[in-house]
């Protein structure tokens, strides 16, 4: 029925194009070839990511030009699964405990480490278990000093005795501790002696060498000083129910200090 002359398809008087490779051209293009070679590239390497039950291995891909059975050039992809061979190695790196360093507050507590604030005409500096000083630096590198405070057991304990409130809370919530220095230079509005309440207060999350110094005078020649760091954190637990530490005892014996008294 095919081969009846009626059922041809009718001429439609159009140039009939037929697409034949040149001598010596292989039947597909090489961008072609490029292409089947990239796609067959990704769909072995989705195979083998979604895949942990088989060894690793990795793709060698080659394209070669053979002879066919009619004369012909032809061209095939060439697909090699090796194996990728991955030495175990044994572990020999250990991470050490961390190790909490804690000389910064040994040098506050002993005093070598003073803390410094302060602008302008007047800076004051604090070194625990010593003193609080209001100083001034003239031209001449000479230093005017107003003593503001010096540090002794007995009277911060009879200033708590005073001024219970001031005590220190529980070690599980301490946050902050208040210590007295008193018998700083006289003060010539009061006549009295200048005292200083220095607040030392616990600040988590900013970086551990960090302090904050703040100085205020809520009365004539009565100071407050805070000091607030995450070196404080670590310094908290260390102090009995009076906010102490035996350290301080033996600085304060064999601490001198030379000042010269002013006019304000």
């Amino acid at each position: 029925l095919c081969a009846h002359p009626q059922y041809k398809p009718q001429e439609t008087g159009e140039h009939v194009i037929q697409c034949l490779p040149l001598e010596g051209s292989p039947k597909k293009p090489r961008s072609l070839l490029q292409m089947e070679a990239e796609s067959l590239n990704l769909r072995h390497q989705s195979i083998l990511a979604n895949d942990d039950t088989h060894p690793k291995v990795y793709a060698v891909f080659s394209i070669d030009k053979i002879q066919g059975e009619d004369g012909e050039t032809q061209t095939k992809i060439h697909v090699e699964l090796k194996p990728i061979d991955i030495p175990k190695l044994e572990s020999t790196t250990s991470i050490p405990p961390q190790i909490e360093d804690t000389s910064a507050v040994e040098s506050f507590l002993s005093g070598k480490n003073c803390l410094q604030g302060g602008s302008g005409w007047w800076k004051y500096e604090f070194c625990y278990g010593k003193s609080v000083e209001q100083y001034h630096i003239e031209k001449d590198g000479s230093r005017t000093v107003i003593e503001l405070g010096k540090f002794s057991r007995d009277a911060h304990l009879d200033w708590l005795k005073n001024n219970p409130h001031k005590k220190p809370k529980p070690v599980d919530i301490r946050k902050h501790v208040s210590l007295y220095y008193g018998g700083g230079s006289t003060c010539d509005q009061t006549g009295h002696p200048r005292e200083t309440e220095v607040k030392l207060k616990c600040v988590e999350g900013a970086s551990k060498g960090s302090v904050s110094l703040y100085l205020l005078e809520p009365h004539t020649c009565q100071y407050i000083l805070g000091v607030e760091s995450p070196m404080i954190c670590q310094l908290l637990p260390m102090l009995d129910e009076n906010g102490l530490i035996s350290l301080s005892q033996s600085i304060e014996d064999d601490y001198e200090v030379v000042t010269n008294d002013v006019k304000d």
